[in-house]
């Protein structure tokens, strides 16, 4: 076990596939980092879990921690995550329900009552806290799935605006709680939670969450905030100079209104959302390699098929069915289909074609942007920007220079700034590090360049 390092934030991430717990360092250095599956129960369209189940997973994930570094040199702790559900919070004992999460929203949502409610996520969120009400539920309170863990570690019953915007209990354009909202979890017989600043300090470990956890009792645990607001921090986006490129099961497009707006970690803006084009990449790597993949060996598995063919991938497109729009939900979502095929076409231009299909559709949600502010530094980070070849084709496609960021996990690196400045500690961080900057090949650019030019007018000139 290591005693030699300085204070450390110990941050939470919890995403729909997965969830990380990350050490890090007063100069934005990872020191460790533990991973499991999130814990979901897929059957009949519906996607459902039982919250207590992640509390044990991350007390888990911390404990490992704990074996290589000395848990008493954590200063401080901060949760964030992207799982816009609501977490119906009763009596100790009886948090172990069944939450209906997100999956197919125009199954679930309900529009009675709710039209006020600001976002079609939000609306959605609340749908579900609805029909989970109607089997005579009953709470305390509501919160979102990175604010339920957080309860677990202070039993503070508090969120943020920008997540709490996400699930509908906040407007996030005006901070005030929706009424809609407020109505429905009174009806509950619960309350709003309390709307916290991100890095405002939310409460403490507890002597029962410090014995499952392994930190110290009275550790600080900051308020935190959704994964686009701590993914944009970390990467130190700042529009229009610096844009963040998040790679992960979607592909995220945008940042904060300038570096004041980061400083005070105001809601950053999602210009683009190509919903599930990460999930498309990783189910192509399978279906044409080997089902029992997990998502990043099957990226990898399908890079290295493409890596056989030549751009263009002989002439086969893949259409992702989905759209780049920021908060868009589409009927068929995850869908595509694959055109140009022909008895010359190999399995290796396929996976090609779905590769270049996915960056052109990226390229549609950056292209306004990228028109108006041709001098932007795009930083690609999250896990897609883990193999170096898929930032190096989104340069080609995009026609423009890609910064691969040194640490894929910006998402950590915003929580410990979070965590760091909850607690008054220096968090002057200079400007991330950099893995790669990566310039498109001109003979590859002119290809794509074609390729775009020629479906954009096409969808012009479409009935």
């Amino acid at each position: 076990m290591s005693n030699d390092v300085g204070p450390l934030a110990l941050v939470v991430d919890q995403g729909t596939t997965s969830i990380k717990v990350t050490l890090v360092d007063r100069l934005g250095q990872v020191v460790s980092q533990a991973s499991a599956t999130t814990e979901i129960e897929r059957g009949h369209g519906t996607v459902t879990a039982r919250p207590h189940r992640w509390w044990l997973t991350l007390t888990e994930l911390v404990r490992r921690l704990g074996g290589d570094v000395d848990l008493t040199a954590v200063s401080s702790v901060a949760v964030g995550g992207f799982m816009h559900t609501l977490v119906p919070v009763a009596d100790r004992g009886q948090e172990d329900v069944l939450v209906l999460l997100p999956g197919d929203v125009r199954s679930v949502e309900r529009e009675g009552g709710l039209a006020g409610v600001p976002s079609a996520g939000g609306r959605a969120a609340l749908a579900r806290l609805a029909a989970w009400g109607e089997g005579g539920g009953r709470v305390r309170g509501v919160l979102t799935v990175k604010d339920y863990l957080r309860y677990q570690l202070t039993g503070v019953l508090a969120t943020d605006a920008y997540d709490a915007g996400g699930c509908g209990l906040v407007d996030v354009a005006t901070g005030r709680v929706v009424p809609a909202a407020a109505a429905l979890v009174s009806e509950l017989g619960g309350e709003i939670p309390a709307i916290l600043d991100p890095a405002a300090r939310a409460g403490s470990v507890t002597p029962q969450a410090a014995a499952a956890t392994g930190l110290g009792v009275g550790t600080p645990v900051v308020t935190g905030s959704g994964d686009w607001l701590v993914t944009c921090l970390g990467a130190q986006a700042a529009m229009p100079e610096r844009m963040c490129l998040y790679l992960g099961s979607s592909a995220a497009y945008g940042g904060f209104d300038g570096p004041v707006a980061l400083a005070d970690a105001e809601p950053p803006r999602c210009l683009s959302v190509a919903v599930g084009s990460g999930s498309m990449l990783a189910w192509a790597g399978r279906s044409f390699a080997d089902a029992w993949l997990d998502d990043g060996d099957a990226f990898r598995s399908l890079l290295d098929s493409a890596a056989m063919s030549e751009p263009g991938a002989a002439g086969v497109r893949f259409v992702p069915h989905g759209s780049a729009s920021s908060g868009s939900r589409e009927v068929g979502l995850g869908r595509g289909e694959l055109r140009g095929l022909s008895l010359d076409v190999g399995i290796h231009d396929i996976a090609r074609a779905v590769l270049e299909g996915v960056a052109l559709w990226i390229r549609r949600g950056v292209e306004p942007v990228l028109r108006t502010h041709p001098s932007q530094e795009i930083v690609a980070c999250g896990g897609g920007a883990r193999d170096r070849r898929w930032p190096e084709l989104l340069a080609d496609v995009l026609g423009h220079r890609v910064t691969v960021a040194a640490e894929f996990d910006t998402a950590a690196l915003g929580l410990a700034r979070l965590a760091f400045q909850g607690t008054g500690q220096d968090v002057a961080w200079p400007t991330p590090r950099v893995q790669a900057s990566v310039v498109p090949k001109p003979a590859d650019a002119a290809i794509y360049q074609r390729i775009f030019d020629a479906e954009r007018a096409g969808a012009t000139n479409s009935p």
